[in-house]
Parts: C-alpha cells; structure tokens; sequence
C-alpha cells in the first residue's frame, strides 16, 4: 500500500460542503458602459474590421469583445474612469476628440485624466 504516501491530501478535501470555486469573470472595461466611449469603439471597429456589422444606434451587446479588442488596440485599457464632474467633462472632451481623430486617421490625443 505504498500508493496511499504518494496521495497529497490538504484540508480543502474534506469540506463538508464542496461546491467548485468558478474563474471570475473578466469585467469589461468601463468604456464599454460608457455612450461616448462604446461610440469611440464602435468608430473604432468600424474601420478596422470593415466586414463586421456594426450598428449606428443599436447597443449590439453581441460586439463586446470585439469592442475590448478595440480598447487594446486604441491603449485606453489604464485610461481611469472618471469619478468628478470635471473628471467627466475632460473624458467628453478627449473621447470626442479621439472619436474625429480616429474617422480622420490622425494621432490619437492624451487620454490623461489628472486625477
């Protein structure tokens, strides 16, 4: 019975009641909850992948991780959420601009929101 020292049991293998731990969902980022921000995505993935469908005025929950995709690829992903109302008006500002910086093909602005 030499198997039974080569079995390496802890405490967890002996609870009353085991109920599997489930990997936590990744959250998306917070532009995706965002109007002017999902617009930015949206523009965003519009013009990269031309082949998908993305629509205009339809909140299309099916595109979210092709919109997470955009959020990398655009380098928003540390970009804060803002918290004050000054906070909230710089991100209009800078996600508008972005969003015409983006239909124009130009640099994207500084996202930094001083916190």
């Amino acid at each position: 019975m030499s198997y039974l020292a080569e079995i390496d049991m802890t405490v967890a293998d002996f609870r009353e009641h085991y109920a599997p731990v489930e990997a936590a969902a990744k959250e998306p980022h917070w532009l995706l909850g965002s109007l002017y921000g999902r617009d930015l995505l949206k523009i965003k993935l519009r013009i990269s992948r031309p082949e998908v469908v993305v629509p205009e005025w339809k909140h299309a929950a099916h595109l979210d991780p092709l919109l997470e995709e955009m959020v990398d690829e655009l380098g928003l992903r540390e970009m804060p959420e803002p918290k004050t109302f000054g906070q909230r008006l710089a991100y209009v500002k800078t996600v508008a601009t972005m969003a015409l910086a983006v239909k124009k093909n130009m640099a994207l602005p500084e996202w930094r929101l001083n916190h």
